[in-house]
């Protein structure tokens, strides 16, 4: 566990980056006596989660889902008096403090739905703090009235996006001072077309508006979606775009007995699609951490979500996980970053034979010699019948 709070600072600097390269669709509705708001989660994080939290003091009791970064990482929720909100990921939007506001502190989306307790609230909050989380998001509320609020930068600005309609739809772009027949992302028009229509029971509108948005893309897929009844405290809950199976909660039965949470892939089946999913997971996050930021970050999402798998899930990591994306770094030419993968590889399994027979290959190429006759004769302790490591280690002798 040390070397997860060793990487847990340098994961959180990375997401300033990684997020942006996701996105998600928000959809906010009222209909049939009904007040709803949901929201599709794109991303590839396979921790996902969901948490209850027993409001105390002056917060709010409030369900939340998100990830396990090392520590919960809000995306999204409802509170005890119906607001909600989530977020929606964005470039750099040249935000500026305004030098009479304090700074806004503590975990945003958390502290938000701890102390507000309407729209108007939330105003207050933005109109006193600076929230410099506006240079890279704009965040979708809705409260209990039915009344729905964007809040963006635009224009060197706070904005409070709202409307008069019934229904709000927001994705990963700037709307303000965008006419809806100006948008071209597919997923905003895709929710729109549902939610224009409304046909049916309002949670089937919702859910039918998500389903219309989600995304199965190698690097971005909806790893899970949540609707939102902001009267009833209900959530939906729908695991890798299955629509047609979610499991129900209810916030103000949760928290009666205290604080409580859940990984979603210990609540829902392991249908074939996700067994699929998280099995892919150790190798495709490692590689994640590496692209959007550098090794370190896809070092700490392996030793993460090791740990994790295991416990969890009860799924077992294999040497394969980390040797897989050592092999697209070398293939790449980077043969000094995938030696150390190959050399993490060698203290996850050290009883490995072809752990240590390509971290000792991966020495060679990198001319350490030395270093890779060792590894060599290591691989040979383990399987000392192999006449490809001792041709190794006797073209390197010579």
């Amino acid at each position: 566990m040390k070397k997860l709070r060793h990487y847990f600072i340098v994961v959180f600097l990375a997401l300033a980056i990684c997020i942006p390269a996701f996105s998600c669709t928000i959809v906010m509705y009222t209909g049939s006596d009904k007040v709803l708001a949901g929201s599709n989660e794109d991303s590839q994080f396979r921790l996902t989660k969901i948490w209850f939290t027993p409001g105390e003091g002056e917060h709010y009791s409030r369900v939340e889902l998100g990830y396990d970064f090392g520590q919960n990482s809000v995306q999204g929720g409802m509170n005890e008096m119906g607001l909600f909100l989530d977020g929606n990921a964005l470039g750099p939007q040249d935000w500026k403090a305004d030098s009479t506001k304090p700074y806004a502190q503590g975990a945003l989306f958390d502290t938000l739905l701890a102390t507000c307790a309407d729209l108007d609230d939330v105003k207050e909050y933005f109109n006193t703090y600076n929230v410099p989380a506006l240079n890279n998001a704009r965040i979708p509320f809705m409260d209990r009235s039915g009344a729905s609020m964007v809040v963006e930068w635009y224009n060197g600005k706070v904005v409070f996006l709202e409307t008069d309609e019934s229904f709000q739809v927001a994705t990963n772009f700037v709307k303000s001072g965008i006419e809806d027949k100006g948008v071209t992302c597919w997923r905003y028009n895709a929710a729109m077309d549902i939610i224009k229509k409304g046909e049916g029971e309002a949670l089937n509108v919702v859910r039918d508006a998500l389903k219309a948005a989600h995304q199965n893309f190698k690097d971005n897929k909806t790893v899970y979606s949540f609707i939102c009844d902001l009267k009833s405290g209900d959530v939906f809950v729908y695991n890798l775009f299955d629509f047609g199976n979610p499991v129900i909660f209810n916030l103000h039965k949760e928290v009666a007995d205290g604080y409580k949470e859940y990984y979603l892939g210990n609540v829902f089946e392991h249908t074939k699609r996700y067994k699929k999913f998280l099995a892919s997971g150790i190798a495709d996050m490692t590689e994640f951490g590496y692209r959007m930021q550098n090794l370190d970050v896809g070092i700490f999402f392996y030793r993460l979500h090791k740990v994790r798998y295991e416990s969890e899930f009860g799924i077992e990591v294999k040497p394969s996980d980390l040797s897989s994306v050592a092999k697209l770094i070398l293939e790449e030419g980077h043969p000094d970053r995938a030696l150390s993968l190959y050399k993490i590889n060698t203290e996850e399994f050290p009883e490995n034979f072809k752990v240590w027979f390509d971290y000792a290959k991966s020495l060679e190429n990198n001319e350490q010699i030395d270093e890779a006759i060792n590894a060599y004769n290591k691989a040979l302790e383990i399987r000392p019948w192999c006449l490809r490591a001792k041709r190794a280690l006797m073209k390197l002798k010579v």
